[in-house]
Parts: structure tokens; sequence; C-alpha cells
């Protein structure tokens, strides 16, 4: 197993859970194809043996994250809840949506904020310009 690393060193084993990760690392496979997938194609996208996923999608099923037909599993709205923690908590969104909304006024144009993660470019606030229609009565 790799050794695990955090910004402040290395972490001691008894601060990974491994199963969380596992779970994790499986729901993050669901956006690598668009459509549900069999629990096949799943647990060999996150490199696990096919038990565990089951295991943990049926968990993520039991919590809402996950629907199946038996079959086929699906993400469900539910896991934008997880989205909406990390949006309700960032500091930046809170002080930055004013700005954004502003310049997408002013601009009449769309506005985006996005962060780095890693190597990946993620967008976590969106300004639109405000709709300019009036009823002409």
């Amino acid at each position: 197993m790799p050794k695990l690393k955090r910004e402040t060193g290395e972490a001691r084993a008894t601060d990974f859970v491994e199963s969380l990760d596992r779970g994790l690392r499986l729901l993050e496979r669901f956006g690598t194809t668009s459509g549900p997938m069999t629990l096949s194609d799943l647990a060999r996208a996150a490199d696990l043996p096919r038990a565990t996923a089951r295991r943990i999608l049926f968990t993520l099923e039991r919590g809402g994250f996950v629907a199946t037909d038996g079959k086929l599993f699906t993400l469900t709205p539910h896991v934008l809840t997880l989205a909406a923690s990390y949006l309700r908590s960032s500091q930046v969104v809170t002080v930055l949506q004013p700005v954004l909304d502003r310049i997408a006024m002013e601009a009449q144009e769309i506005s985006s904020l996005s962060v780095l993660d890693g190597e990946e470019v993620v967008f976590i606030a969106r300004g639109s310009p405000a709709s300019n229609w009036r009823s002409s009565s």
C-alpha cells in the first residue's frame, strides 16, 4: 500500500479510514461514464473487489446516494447535498458571489468562479445577468 501524505506530514495508519476512502472512490467513478453502471463495471473502475464494491453500493443506496434496479446503479440527486455542504461552508463563495453577480449584470454575460483542485479546475459559483424584460402593460 502506498504511503499517504498530508500537507503537514505523514498520516498515521490509525488516522486513515480505508472503507470511507473506498466508498468515496466508488462515488467518483460514476462520473467517468454517462448512464447507469453495473456492479462489475464500478468495481473494476474503482479497483475494488466485487464483494467490497457491492457492500459499499448497498450502503450508499441505504443512505439515498445511489439507486439500483437490481443490476444497474445510478447516483441520485441526494449526492448534491455533499456539494451543497461545500458551497455553504466556503467563505470564498460567500464573499465572491455578490461580485460575480455584479460582473454578470454589468457585462450582461455569465460570470464564473473556479478553483484548482489538484490539477483539475472546478467551477464553484456562477453569476447570471438579471432578466431585463418587463411587461408592457
